[in-house]
C-alpha cells in the first residue's frame, strides 16, 4: 500500500511538473505599428536598425493561412553591414543571402538573393523588437527579438 502511494505520489508530480509549451498571443502589428510611427524613418535608419541578429517568435499569419504559430522556431537571421544576411536554424548555420532595401507601400522592406522565407513585408520596430508585416496584401506579419 506503501508503494502505491508512493508511485501515485510521483506520477502526480511529474504530470503537474510537465509545462506544455504554448504559443503568446499578444503579438500585435496594430501595437508594433504605433510604436514604430514614434521615431522618423527613413531607408538608412531602417538599414542601420536591422543590423545584427535577430531571433523569430512568431507569426500572425494572414487572411485564411490557418492559425498563429511558432513553426518558425529555432530561427536566426544576422544581418551584416556588407549586405549579406546568414540564415540559422536552431543555432547552425544554413545559408547566406544578400540583402538590400527597397520601398514597400511608402516604409521600407528588403529584397533578399536568394528569397529568406519570413522577410517579405514592411519592416516595423519597436526597441528590439522587428516585424516584417505583410498584413496590406493579407500576408503573414512574422515577429523577431534583437538577439543580444
Amino acid at each position: 500500500m506503501k508503494n502505491l502511494f508512493f508511485a501515485t505520489g510521483l506520477l502526480a508530480i511529474f504530470l503537474f511538473s510537465c509545462k506544455k509549451e504554448t504559443a503568446q498571443t499578444t503579438y500585435k502589428s496594430s501595437e508594433i505599428w504605433e510604436c514604430h510611427q514614434k521615431s522618423q524613418w527613413d531607408s538608412i535608419k531602417i538599414h542601420d536598425k536591422l543590423i545584427g541578429k535577430w531571433s523569430w517568435i512568431y507569426v500572425v499569419k494572414g487572411w485564411g493561412s490557418g492559425e498563429n504559430a511558432t513553426d518558425g522556431k529555432g530561427l536566426t537571421l544576422d544581418f551584416k553591414t556588407n549586405g549579406t544576411v546568414d540564415v540559422f536554424q536552431n543555432g547552425v548555420f544554413q545559408s547566406t543571402s544578400t540583402w538590400k532595401m527597397h520601398p514597400y507601400l511608402g516604409s521600407g522592406g528588403i529584397e533578399t538573393d536568394p528569397i529568406i522565407e519570413r522577410t517579405d513585408g514592411g519592416i516595423l520596430f519597436c526597441d528590439d523588437e522587428l516585424v516584417f508585416s505583410a498584413t496590406p496584401y493579407d500576408g503573414n506579419d512574422n515577429f523577431f527579438v534583437r538577439k543580444k
